[in-house]
């Protein structure tokens, strides 16, 4: 059919894009410990878009306990933030069963990346709970699941690794009919020039940074 198939050298292999789909990468030196990337700065959006919801509960869940990032969940609308460094999936699950009356959370979103986190997810739901599931696990090996989890609680999952236009616009929109987010968002991103990328991704993998940008 005349359509062009691209290899990437990594992740599930050959990707095809149709009309109207924005894909963008990012090219850097890796750091040598790859688990430390994270996807946690998409959470912070998602936290935006559930507070003008009017959601009464937003729990933020992250790996590691960073108050710097602690204090930015909860000035987006996080009403209460956990590590699971520090409180442990038991400790996690014992919060949003208090918060649920014992049923589990509505919806969780999966933005860390990390294979093991989907498993952690899926304990967190309630009946007939709603996953989001986006970002990319770049072929980091399996994890063991409880799959009776997902066919008795009826669970809806939706994953997503691409993003399309009108996806963008929903989320300028969002922006536009809270301005006052604004002051809140601009501080969530670091910018490094491209001579300097070594030292993003360094210190992205520290978790000093939120959102990494590279400039010209």
């Amino acid at each position: 059919n005349g359509i062009t198939v691209i290899r990437r050298a990594t992740g599930g292999g050959a990707v095809y894009h149709d009309l109207g789909n924005l894909n963008y990468s990012f090219i850097c030196d890796a750091p040598e410990d790859l688990s430390s990337l994270s996807l946690a700065a998409f959470m912070e959006p998602v936290c935006l878009a559930l507070r003008s919801l009017g959601v009464p509960n937003i729990v933020a869940v992250t790996a590691r306990a960073v108050e710097k990032r602690a204090e930015m969940a909860r000035s987006l609308g996080a009403t209460a933030v956990m590590s699971l460094e520090k409180d442990g999936l038991d400790g996690i699950s014992s919060l949003v069963s208090s918060l649920s009356g014992g049923l589990g959370a509505d919806l969780v979103y999966e933005a860390s990346g990390k294979p093991a986190s989907f498993a952690q997810g899926l304990a967190l739901l309630r009946n007939r709970g709603v996953y989001l599931v986006p970002g990319q696990y770049s072929n980091s090996g399996p994890v063991a699941i409880e799959p009776q989890l997902i066919t008795f609680k009826a669970l809806h999952i939706i994953g997503s690794s691409q993003y399309s236009l009108c996806d963008v616009r929903a989320y300028t929109e969002l922006l536009a009919a809270h301005p006052e987010y604004a002051a809140v968002i601009d501080p969530l991103a670091a910018e490094y020039p491209l001579r300097e990328v070594n030292r993003a991704v360094k210190d992205a993998a520290a978790g000093k940074n939120v959102k990494t940008l590279l400039v010209p």
